[in-house]
């Protein structure tokens, strides 16, 4: 019988990536695909087994003690010692969490590939925040150096604004839904990027990117309420700009997209994940061409956002 359900969202940086880790305002996007974990009470007491599958197919296996959560047996050690950093960090933010002798059954699914970059972390982190009772921010800053955007996307019913600055967080929900979302697709690049350690190559830089903040806070801005697909790809094309300077390096357009007609810009970490195109011709057409890139995964707008009018 299971004791416990729960379910947080994948996420996409629509706008100011790298840049919402100093303070810029970024809008991020919950999926529809996202992590569901359940508990069950297990007659193994004093354990925890703990499985992951990704759609469908066993990925992960350990099993830990309680109530230190020693490793006492895993197929994957990295993930095993993951999984353990947040256990414990959560136990650090509630004491009381896991003081039986029970034993549980952790089943966790991703309903995505664990490569897109979609959120398996983050979705991680609110399910066992969930678990834990606690602050699902708390958790992720115990465990990670991010701004906590994908945090946000987890539990979101909409869209969100996010702006972080020093311990403070400003989320608000917004209908980002252009008239024109019919026009944007995502495509996955084909690299899974590792997050944290972009994120940390990220901060040893030394500039705090003022101006460049102050244009991406503009251009997210208007990305929300802009009802003309027009001004949206120009207003992708001055982000994938601003964000080529700071980072030193080609936009998309000016790399493997240089004969792309249309707009494309990279979400969240570059090189690697998905990217936002702007495209007016036929998806049979965008497939075809993706096809000759050797890329084969896109969604439509509507495949991949959430949206809270539809039950799920």
């Amino acid at each position: 019988m299971i004791s416990k359900e729960y379910f947080s969202k994948g996420k996409l940086l629509v706008s100011g990536e790298y840049l919402v880790l100093y303070g810029a305002l970024a809008l991020a996007v919950p999926t529809r695909f996202g992590q569901s974990m359940s508990i069950d009470n297990t007659a193994h007491k004093g354990v925890i087994d703990w499985h992951t599958s990704v759609q469908g197919k066993s990925w992960f296996q350990s099993r830990f003690s309680l109530p230190d959560f020693f490793i006492l047996k895993s197929n994957n050690s990295k993930s095993a010692e993951y999984i353990q950093k947040i256990l414990l960090a959560a136990k650090k933010h509630n004491p009381l969490f896991l003081v039986n002798s029970l034993g549980y059954q952790v089943n966790s699914e991703l309903d995505f590939n664990i490569d897109w970059g979609l959120g398996s972390s983050s979705s991680l982190i609110s399910n066992i925040a969930y678990w834990a009772n606690i602050d699902p921010y708390d958790l992720h800053s115990e465990v990670s150096k991010g701004s906590g955007y994908d945090i946000a996307c987890s539990r979101a019913s909409k869209s969100v604004l996010y702006k972080k600055s020093g311990d403070q967080r400003v989320i608000e929900e917004v209908d980002f839904n252009p008239p024109f979302s019919n026009k944007i697709y995502f495509i996955y690049l084909g690299r899974k990027m590792d997050t944290e350690s972009v994120v940390n190559k990220f901060y040893d830089q030394s500039n705090d990117f003022y101006h460049e903040i102050q244009k991406i806070n503009n251009i997210t801005r208007q990305m929300v309420h802009c009802m003309d697909y027009q001004v949206f790809g120009k207003l992708m094309q001055e982000h994938e700009a601003i964000l080529s300077a700071v980072l030193n390096e080609p936009t998309l357009k000016n790399g493997v997209f240089n004969d792309f007609d249309g707009q494309i810009k990279s979400l969240g970490a570059w090189g690697g994940d998905f990217a936002m195109a702007l495209w007016t011709k036929s998806r049979q057409e965008l497939k075809e061409y993706l096809s000759y890139k050797r890329l084969n995964t896109f969604f439509g707008f509507k495949e991949m956002i959430y949206d809270s009018s539809e039950n799920r």
